[in-house]
């Protein structure tokens, strides 16, 4: 094999495998039928809250990625990632942020938020407040009032354990 053939090899091989990353492309998500359909089934009911958890390495992430491709009606994704010793407030921080973020890039016509301009100062958080579950409850339901969202946190063990329990409050409250 020629050395830019066998580059080029390289290059498409290591575009389709990608055992460290969650699968992207729906024609290689591939396998538990029953657990895709039964999320999609989850995903179509209105008013849902929708906990996804496993063993890591089974598919959490990949089938989370291909949400949006599974799905009938658009939704928004804000993908988020817990890093070691996150605590509650710093989850919830990282998630505001980025609703922060998709608002001001929309005020500069960069591109369309999905969220309303207010979501955040109606659920009571400011810059540097701290975020609490009533807060983080606020914002789920203002972030959800245009359109469907979906609130993605990868790595969700590394996040201290009282954040488990706080987030719980909210999943309960805000189902």
């Amino acid at each position: 094999v020629h050395a830019g053939t066998q580059q080029s090899l390289r290059s498409r091989v290591d575009q389709l495998i990608t055992p460290s990353a969650p699968v992207s492309r729906r024609d290689l998500f591939a396998g538990r039928h029953k657990a895709i359909a039964s999320f999609i089934r989850a995903l179509e009911l209105p008013g849902q809250t929708l906990v996804v958890f496993g063993e890591p390495g089974c598919g959490k992430s990949s089938l989370l990625a291909m949400a949006p491709e599974f799905a009938d009606a658009p939704f928004t994704v804000v993908r988020v990632r817990a890093e070691g010793g996150d605590t509650f407030p710093m989850l919830w921080r990282k998630v505001a942020d980025h609703v922060r973020t998709s608002t001001l890039r929309s005020e500069r016509g960069l591109t369309a938020s999905p969220f309303p301009g207010d979501t955040l100062s109606d659920a009571g958080i400011s810059q540097g407040s701290s975020i609490g579950v009533a807060q983080a409850v606020e914002l789920v339901v203002k972030m959800s009032e245009k359109s469907a969202v979906m609130i993605l946190i990868d790595e969700f063990d590394r996040a201290d354990a009282e954040c488990r329990t706080w987030m719980s409050r909210v999943v309960t409250q805000v189902a």
